[in-house]
């Protein structure tokens, strides 16, 4: 379709339909595959990591037959694998660095145990060091922070998770016992 305006003649593009009015059943399958890829996203599975430590104390997840703080390490490390391999390790310059100082303190821990005199404690230690801080670094270094949507998913997750254990604990001070009665007298 052309159009003359003010002595210039101008090709318009075909309009096409608003979101809203597509299909309703495409609108639909589009909805809810942007909700179930920020619902089972890396995300989650690495907040749930994050917070694995207060799950354990939670009577309700006695059931699980393995350690909870090991089953999302593995999944968050085998997700974040994917999506690493899937951008073809490429990473920004700001986040190999901040990789690396993350992996060259780590060595400095390794390397430290050749003259500590605690072996057994300064091994584990080291242990929980080399994976269980390193990956949750590397983690927001090359996975999170540098793509936009995943770092604004990663912080609604989080709000999400601190907004249920607030109000879980809020739900557990009347039952909590004397040391709220006295930080909280009535």
């Amino acid at each position: 379709m052309r159009q003359r305006l003010d002595g210039v003649t101008a090709t318009l593009a075909p309009r096409q339909a608003p979101q809203s009015q597509l299909c309703g059943c495409t609108y639909l399958v589009r909805r809810f595959w942007t909700v179930a890829s920020a619902t089972f996203s890396f995300e989650l599975i690495f907040v749930l990591f994050l917070f694995a430590g207060r799950f354990k104390a939670d009577p309700r997840l006695l059931w699980v037959p393995v350690d909870i703080t090991a089953l999302f390490f593995g999944l968050s490390v085998v997700v974040g694998f994917w999506i690493l391999l899937r951008r073809g390790f490429r990473v920004s310059r700001k986040s190999f660095f901040l990789a690396l100082l993350a992996v060259l303190f780590v060595t400095w821990v390794l390397v430290s145990l050749l003259w500590t005199p605690g072996h057994i404690y300064a091994r584990q230690k080291s242990l929980f060091i080399a994976t269980l801080t390193l990956w949750p670094f590397l983690a927001c270094a090359l996975i999170i922070a540098p793509d936009k949507r995943r770092l604004r998913r990663f912080f609604i997750v989080l709000a999400l998770f601190t907004i249920w254990l607030v109000l879980e604990t809020t739900q557990q001070i009347p039952s909590a016992g004397t040391v709220f009665r006295r930080m909280w007298p009535a």
